[in-house]
């Protein structure tokens, strides 16, 4: 257990929590596309999960047995099939996964699903890149890298989405969802120059 971890998740879930209550308040249609949109982003950023769990492991046993320039070669690779899971199906296949949990009479909720998934589908590559170095910080013990990147994604991720909200409706949560992320990525690379090469590694392991 990692007091750290629960902090993280922590702040994540109050976050999810205050972009659903502004959901709420757009009526009973952008909260019905919202929790559609919602279970498709569940699936799709579930092998994303899964790269981050195996990259932290990977990580781990690596930086224990010194074997330091396999774990950015395992990153890259990891970056890699996690841009391949993560937006196609979604780019193609939008309609047919809103259809599953929304009704063809459903037309204004249809509609604000389409105009939510619509831009995360083109951005949905962000988060492959932020999950897979989350887990790569996790595994190499930096995990206050992890905490302070939540800390830095999930505020831009509220306050966009309530200022949008009022002229896009839910697409306003994607479009601060993916502003966040990109934040989110460039502070992990930042701290990818300080912390995450291979000299650093050794350094850090000393």
């Amino acid at each position: 257990f990692s007091p750290i971890s629960a902090v993280q998740q922590t702040i994540l879930y109050v976050g999810r929590l205050l972009v659903q209550s502004g959901v709420n308040a757009l009526g009973v249609d952008a909260v019905a596309a919202f929790n559609a949109v919602s279970i498709i982003d569940s699936y799709v950023l579930a092998p994303g999960d899964s790269l981050a769990a195996s990259i932290t492991t990977f990580s781990a046993q690596n930086l224990g047995a010194k074997e330091y320039e396999r774990i950015p070669k395992g990153l890259r690779k990891m970056l890699v099939i996690a841009e391949i899971l993560t937006a196609v199906v979604v780019l193609f296949c939008r309609h047919p996964l809103l259809g599953i949990f929304l009704k063809p009479n459903e037309t204004e909720a249809l509609r604000q699903g389409m105009s939510y998934l619509v831009p995360m589908a083109g951005f949905y590559f962000i988060s492959g890149i932020t999950n897979t170095f989350q887990g790569y910080y996790r595994g190499i013990g930096h995990l206050m890298i992890t905490l302070f990147a939540t800390l830095v994604q999930i505020p831009i991720r509220v306050v966009i989405s309530y200022a949008l909200f009022g002229r896009l409706e839910i697409q306003a949560v994607a479009i601060g969802t993916t502003i966040g992320w990109a934040c989110m990525v460039v502070f992990e690379l930042l701290m990818y120059r300080r912390y995450g090469r291979v000299e650093a590694l050794r350094k850090n392991d000393r």
